[in-house]
């Protein structure tokens, strides 16, 4: 339970933007206090046209052929996949059958 300050504070940071909203209730009042004192610098117009933004192209700065070896696949792409938690022994000596199993059928 918290006291009426820690009630009070925790409203003004959510309010603010300070503390994320939890609610539909706690958004409205923070979207009020933000368009009121306009926090937010306005957007550029061409920002407002899709079409521009578009126009700009699509950017793949890193791409992944689908001609590489499961070999060639760097480690860090399955610890990726995992959230960036380490991948245990027992698990990669798992993935390394898997792939063999894999070529074997083929």
């Amino acid at each position: 339970m918290m006291t009426p300050f820690e009630e009070q504070l925790r409203n003004a940071l959510k309010e603010t933007g300070y503390l994320l909203p939890e609610s539909l209730e706690e958004l409205e009042q923070f979207e009020k206090y933000a368009l009121d004192r306009k926090l937010s610098p306005p957007m550029p117009e061409e920002l407002k046209d899709p079409s521009y933004i578009l126009s700009k192209g699509y950017s793949n700065p890193c791409p992944i052929s689908d001609n590489h070896t499961n070999e060639e696949v760097p480690d860090f792409l399955a610890i990726a996949a995992r959230s960036g938690n380490s991948i245990p022994d027992h698990i990669r000596e798992k993935m390394r059958c898997d792939r063999e199993n894999a070529r074997e059928k083929e």
